[in-house]
């Protein structure tokens, strides 16, 4: 799993950017994100724990847990 920070997130457009420890820019979809409240939504500079998938379009963030300020 890697650590990273909420870049750039538009709900309505239902995507976003995080930025990873070494700095790189990673994709993700809303549907990701793994929160048990049923709104799903994140915040730039939250900081989150993810994994990464490698498609056709490039890496994708997956599995997106927002992380408690005290982590």
């Amino acid at each position: 799993m890697a650590i990273g920070i909420v870049k750039w997130f538009d709900l309505c457009k239902g995507y976003g950017y995080l930025t990873d420890e070494h700095g790189a820019d990673v994709f993700f979809h809303y549907s990701e994100i793994q929160d048990q409240l049923k709104f799903k939504a994140l915040q730039c500079g939250d900081r989150v724990e993810f994994s990464i998938q490698n498609d056709a379009m490039g890496p994708r963030a997956i599995h997106i847990k927002k992380l408690n300020s005290a982590n």
